[in-house]
C-alpha cells in the first residue's frame, strides 16, 4: 500500500480541485454506477464514542447511562484534534461522543444536521449535554440554538430535543477568518491525510460539501452577519476560550483567527492563552508529556456536570 499512496495523494489534490464545482450530477451518476462505494465513504458521517485504549468507536445501540459530552471539530479537521480532551473527560466520568459531518457544505446545513442527529439522541434517552467546540464547531453551535428555522431552543425547553447545559467555544472564528481565503489547501491537507492513513476514501472531497463553508468563514459574510445578530439563550453558561501567539500582535490571534474575531459581546466567560490554534486543544503527537493550556480548564468548567460518586 505504501508504494501507492504518493499516486493515491495525487489523484485526491485532483477530485479536490474537482469537488469545488456543483458536484451533485457527478454523485448521482456515482450513486447509480457504485453503491456500496459512496455507501462506504458515507459511512465516515455520524456519532461515534470515545473508549479508552480503542479510541473512538461507532455508537452502541444503548446510550451509557453517564452524562453526555458532545465535541464539536471545525473545518477540514484530520479527527486528531479531542486526542488530548477525550480520554480525561471519559476518565472524568463522560460519555464522550463526536458527530462527524460534511464540513465543507454550509454551517447552517451542519447546525440542521447537528440538531437531527441530536434528535436521534433523544430517541434513545438522552435528555440534557455539554457541548465543547473547536473552531467553526462553534459557528454551528451557536447557529444550532438561534436559528429561528431550526427552532431547536423551543424544542429543548418542551423536552423534545436534548438541553445543552453548557457551551465551551475553543477558537472560534466568531467574526470569521483570512484563512478562509486559504481553505483549498486545508482540504487538501484533510483528504490526503485521512487517505494516507486509512481513515478516508478518494471519494471524500466529494461527501463533504462543495466548499460552502469557507465563503461562510469569511469576515463580513452573509452567513455570519446574520448570526451575529442573534444571541445565546441568556440561561446558558458560555465560555470562548482564545489563543494568542504574541501580546504585541492580537490582530494574528492565534494563527488562525485573530483574538478581536473570537470575542462576543454577550460572553463575559473569556479566557486567552499563549498557544496556536490547534494547539491550543491537542499536542502534535499522542507521546508528547504536554497539557494543552484549554484542557484543563475545560475539565473545571464541567465538573459540576460530573457523575456523583456514592
Amino acid at each position: 500500500m505504501r508504494y501507492f499512496r504518493p499516486y493515491l495523494c495525487s489523484l485526491l489534490l485532483c477530485l479536490t480541485g474537482l469537488a469545488q464545482a456543483d458536484t451533485s450530477p457527478f454523485l448521482q451518476w456515482f450513486a447509480q454506477q457504485y453503491p456500496e462505494y459512496l455507501a462506504q465513504g458515507q459511512a465516515d458521517f455520524g456519532w461515534r464514542i470515545y473508549a479508552p485504549a480503542a479510541g473512538w468507536q461507532e455508537l452502541p445501540a444503548e446510550l451509557p447511562v453517564q452524562p453526555l459530552a458532545v465535541l464539536m471539530q471545525g473545518l477540514d479537521d484530520t479527527g486528531k484534534v479531542w486526542m488530548n480532551l477525550a480520554p480525561v473527560l471519559t476518565a472524568d466520568g463522560f460519555a464522550v461522543l463526536e458527530l462527524r459531518y460534511p464540513n465543507d457544505q454550509a454551517i447552517h446545513f451542519s447546525a440542521e444536521y447537528l440538531k437531527q442527529n441530536l434528535l436521534e439522541l433523544q430517541s434513545r434517552g438522552a435528555t440534557e449535554f455539554a457541548l465543547v467546540t473547536h473552531s467553526m464547531g462553534g459557528l454551528i453551535a451557536r447557529d444550532l440554538l438561534t436559528a429561528p428555522d431550526l427552532a431547536y431552543l423551543a424544542l429543548s425547553r418542551s423536552g423534545q430535543a436534548p438541553r445543552c447545559q453548557r457551551l465551551i467555544m475553543v477558537a472560534p472564528p466568531n467574526h470569521g477568518s483570512q484563512l478562509a481565503h486559504l481553505r483549498l489547501a486545508s482540504e487538501i491537507r484533510e483528504h490526503a491525510y485521512k487517505v494516507w492513513t486509512g481513515q478516508g476514501t478518494l471519494l471524500g472531497p466529494f461527501l463533504d460539501g462543495q466548499g460552502q463553508a469557507g465563503k461562510d468563514l469569511l469576515p463580513g459574510s452573509p452567513f455570519l452577519k446574520l448570526l451575529n445578530q442573534r444571541r445565546l439563550p441568556p440561561e446558558l453558561p458560555v465560555t470562548i476560550i482564545a489563543g494568542l501567539l504574541n501580546d504585541d500582535a492580537p490582530q494574528l490571534g492565534d494563527g488562525a483567527v485573530s483574538l478581536e474575531a473570537t470575542k462576543l459581546a454577550e460572553v463575559s466567560d473569556f479566557h486567552v492563552f499563549t498557544a496556536s490554534h490547534l494547539f491550543l486543544i491537542r499536542n502534535i503527537s499522542p507521546e508528547s508529556n504536554r497539557v494543552p493550556p484549554a484542557v484543563p480548564l475545560i475539565r473545571t468548567l464541567l465538573q459540576p456536570l460530573r457523575p456523583t460518586t456514592p
